[in-house]
């Protein structure tokens, strides 16, 4: 099931400044949890309101996928996230990288997402 998601997930975070968040219902199930360095979240509305919240001010942000490993109902992603925020270091991109890790639910839509990433890269000026 996870299959069928992950690529659309993918699509979704590729060109995540201008992805549709009318689009998180076709990924996330109703209930899902959602968590990173910053953040606790249960539901899809907290989702996409911190989503939504998260984009204000930023210029620019994908995610460039590297690697991909399945296992039952549960996937880990590593990826790169490159970033332009008007806030933050002049608006000149910078990289984060991290992994996610997904768990699906018998839907094959995510139910558990958690984003591993040093928090630190978010506020020390890029090299």
């Amino acid at each position: 099931m996870s299959s069928l998601v992950l690529p659309r997930l993918e699509n979704f975070y590729r060109d995540y400044h201008c992805a549709e968040l009318e689009r998180l219902a076709e990924l996330y199930a109703e209930q899902a949890e959602f968590i990173d360095p910053l953040i606790q979240l249960k539901g899809l509305e907290q989702i996409r309101a911190y989503m939504e919240h998260g984009r204000e001010g930023l210029n620019f942000c994908r995610f460039e996928f590297h690697s991909r490993e399945e296992s039952g109902a549960a996937a880990t992603l590593q990826w790169t996230m490159i970033l332009s925020h008007k806030r933050l270091y002049g608006a000149k991109k910078f990289r984060v990288d991290g992994v996610s890790v997904l768990h699906f639910d018998s839907r094959g839509l995510i139910n558990y997402h958690r984003d591993y990433y040093d928090l630190g890269a978010l506020l020390r000026a890029p090299a």
